[in-house]
């Protein structure tokens, strides 16, 4: 049979039992002089058995995640033709932020199957009936979250964009062998100066536009706006056909309107510099988001998709704690009913926390509640849920 440290062990027959002094009180053999860790032995312990499970469930989760979006390379192989070793670049540059998504879930899911086995093997029983509360038990596991929140932060800091970059890079590669490759809808990036360029449509093949507008921001004067049917750029010449050039007020009212056949413009910048340089939100680290919000706010544009995953971008790395601080009460709750039940609990845990996750995004994205609002409201959930059954257990 395996030792458990903190299992109750059989008294032997014929043991003599233990005296306690009168007025002091005895907590277990745990606080002796004779064991010089103390508490500490417990540390160890439960942080011992968190590794493995915690390892698996991340390896699993990884695994989940990527077979989930397979289909979508595959699709891409069969479709586009698409090389398979482009492919599986891709694949390998969508794993840190994978990591990053599915570190909450693992820790959760290592976290309730260890509390769950403890509780099981009666090894909980024997902690607390030395005197150690329940919140003290999960002290090492809270604290091994921190440095798992740390390195959540580090990936999603430094490695995500990048490897999302990398992944967009691919795609357009990819994108350009297809028979219609080259051609974008929906193109909006910065000009020269204080100029916002938004393009409907975007050929890079055949260097043509359509639905063309430019927006000059200058807090002096006039603000000038372009706009165009169709037109063309050779370098940073762009000759426009069809459109109309109107100046506003302060007030926002049109000043001044002239109407063009043909127009040629020097828009000071070479529109694949433009195209190249111009990242998601999702691209970009916490600093590079804070940035970008600001320019958009000064270009009286909107900001709610950057707002929303700057604050995601913060609230996320944190997830791993608050999913360790409810699924401990909840594993002690459960630990009583089996394995499978402990593995059940964990599933239907993860569940609500991708779905808290997934409608904090929706509403944040659509604007019904404020980003930062959106983007915490599954850690709000788990603390609030976590204090009060952490409360509940320890009261027991």
């Amino acid at each position: 049979m395996k030792w458990r440290p903190f299992a109750r062990q059989a008294t032997p027959a014929g043991a003599a039992a233990a005296t306690v002094k009168p007025g002091r009180q005895t907590t277990s053999w745990l606080w002796s002089p004779g064991y010089r860790f103390g508490l500490k032995l417990i540390d160890r312990y439960i942080t011992k058995e968190l590794l493995q499970p915690f390892a698996i469930a991340l390896l699993a989760g990884i695994v989940i995640k990527l077979t989930v979006v397979i289909s979508f390379f595959v699709e891409m192989i069969v479709r586009n033709h698409a090389p398979v070793g482009k492919v599986v670049q891709m694949m390998g540059y969508t794993t840190p932020a994978t990591i990053v998504e599915v570190l909450p879930m693992g820790y959760m899911f290592a976290t309730l199957l260890v509390i769950g086995r403890l509780g099981k093997d009666s090894e909980l029983t024997a902690m607390r009936a030395a005197g150690t509360s329940f919140r003290r038990l999960i002290f090492p596991i809270l604290i091994l979250a921190l440095p798992v929140c740390l390195a959540s932060w580090e990936i999603s800091e430094n490695l995500v964009p990048w490897a999302n970059a990398q992944t967009k890079k691919l795609q357009q590669e990819i994108e350009m062998m297809a028979p219609d490759g080259g051609v974008a809808t929906n193109k909006y990036f910065r000009g020269a100066g204080t100029v916002f360029v938004h393009l409907g449509q975007l050929n890079r093949l055949g260097h043509t536009m359509n639905d063309i507008m430019l927006y000059d921001t200058a807090t002096k004067g006039p603000k000038k706006v372009v706009t165009a049917r169709s037109g063309s750029w050779t370098g940073t010449k762009w000759n426009l056909n069809e459109g109309t050039i109107q100046w506003y007020d302060g007030d926002g009212f049109v000043k001044e309107e002239s109407v063009f056949s043909t127009l040629e413009l020097d828009v000071l910048f070479r529109i694949e510099d433009r195209l190249e340089d111009r990242r998601e939100p999702k691209e970009m680290s916490a600093g590079e988001l804070a940035a970008k919000i600001a320019e958009r706010k000064h270009g009286g544009l909107d900001t709610r998709s950057f707002d929303v995953e700057y604050n995601f971008k913060l609230a996320q790395p944190l997830a791993p704690f608050f999913a360790a601080f409810i699924a401990a009460p909840i594993g002690m709750r459960f630990s009583r009913n089996g394995n499978y039940a402990g593995v059940a609990v964990s599933i239907f845990v993860i569940f609500v926390y991708y779905v808290s996750e997934s409608i904090g995004r929706s509403l944040g994205s659509n604007g019904l509640v404020p980003p930062y609002i959106a983007s915490w409201l599954y850690n709000i959930f788990f603390f609030v849920g976590g204090t009060f059954l952490l409360w509940d257990v320890d009261r027991r």
